[in-house]
């Protein structure tokens, strides 16, 4: 049977009142002694007391649970990689303050979720972006609840949302940079269809058609696409000669499916094609050809949103924060000099 405040009290030869105030602080007008409040931790401690986190979000009007929302499903593949580090990251500073995390998928056309965000279930919403859907914005916005934004901030709110991303025009940079260094000279980009509308993708896109004209190389038809997320599209512009010699795929689990498509293609990597990933995890390490990846610190990223969006919550904030993580580019086996 559950130890509540009273038998504590009972036993401490107090009131209830002294013994919340000493437990859980509340009480401002109450004045304990330090014996008596070094008594009631110790009977507290004997008796091995449990505040009810439910009673106690009751009375502070907060329920002590974090929203982490996606536009989309996550999936978490193997033992690491993209979301399994995100999650990582924001339990990591979530159940060290006390916070629980409820993950809250597929935002657009789902009423229940809809709902869910703005029910009052949340103290704070932690809002993982991949599109720029308006109506998204707009369920978002009108929840009530303090918001952090991980990834880019939407168009326009820059400066009116917290947010935390890191910076993918230098990411893009790194990646054409080194490929160009290599010798090659005909790039592509290539996003699945489903994330076209990405703000992440439209910003890497913009650096890389600057970086390529930086060089003074040449953009082909061919050099920005959008596939599906298989990559099945690939055989067939190989098979029309109408692949350049380097590819950069807008994400981790994309570019993994091309080296599978590829390898069944009987396509070689590098030999006769490199190729550059995003987001270098364990995922990127150990693929086969190891890839040369532009490493995002998605764990630092989800625990400093994280703890931004827990000031937030406790009044803390003040004007929007806004912080934005560096890129490297770690070299593996996936790039090489271009085919002769």
């Amino acid at each position: 049977m559950a130890v509540t405040i009273r038998d504590v009290a009972s036993r401490a030869g107090v009131s209830a009142m002294t013994v919340s105030k000493v437990l859980h602080g509340s009480g401002s007008n109450v004045r304990v002694s330090e014996q008596t409040a070094t008594l009631i931790r110790e009977v507290a401690r004997e008796m091995n007391y449990q505040p009810n986190a439910l009673a106690r979000s009751l009375r502070q009007r907060r329920t002590k649970c974090i929203g982490l929302v996606f536009e989309g499903h996550p999936r978490v593949a193997g033992p690491s990689g993209y979301f399994a580090d995100l999650i990582d990251g924001v339990v990591d500073v979530a159940f060290m303050e006390g916070y629980s995390v409820m993950m809250c998928p597929s935002l657009t056309n789902h009423f229940q979720v809809a709902g869910s965000v703005s029910d009052g279930r949340f103290d704070g919403i932690l809002w993982c972006r991949n599109t720029d859907r308006q109506e998204n914005l707009h369920m978002v916005e009108q929840s009530g609840r303090p918001i952090v934004v991980l990834h880019e901030p939407p168009e326009g709110r820059e400066h009116v949302m917290s947010h935390v991303s890191w910076d993918n025009r230098q990411a893009m940079t790194l990646a054409v940079d080194h490929l160009v260094a290599l010798g090659h000279r005909r790039l592509h980009i290539v996003v699945s269809n489903e994330l076209v509308d990405n703000p992440e993708w439209i910003v890497r896109r913009t650096a890389f058609i600057e970086r390529m004209a930086h060089y003074g190389l040449t953009l082909e038809r061919s050099s920005v696409l959008a596939w599906q997320e298989s990559c099945e599209d690939v055989r067939a512009l190989w098979d029309a000669g109408l692949m350049g010699t380097a590819i950069i795929p807008f994400s981790e689990s994309m570019a993994l499916n091309l080296l599978t498509t590829l390898r069944e293609h009987g396509v070689r990597v590098p030999e006769e094609l490199s190729v550059v990933a995003f987001d270098s995890t364990i995922r990127a390490a150990s693929a086969t050809p190891p890839l040369t990846a532009v490493h995002q610190p998605i764990r630092q990223m989800a625990q400093q949103a994280t703890r931004l969006l827990i000031r937030r919550i406790l009044g803390q904030g003040g004007r929007p924060g806004h912080e934005v993580f560096g890129a490297r580019l770690d070299l593996r086996a996936s790039t090489g000099p271009p085919r002769a």
